[in-house]
């Protein structure tokens, strides 16, 4: 049980930079757009 939620907390955290990343990105193309 331990194990996984562990993995599934790694798992997250490794989902959110890339989700930043993209919304970051996402932000700036509007910003340059408008």
């Amino acid at each position: 049980m331990a194990l996984g939620t562990r993995r599934a907390r790694r798992s997250s955290i490794d989902i959110w930079p890339g989700f930043v990343d993209a919304l970051a990105q996402l932000l700036m193309v509007i910003i340059f757009v408008l």
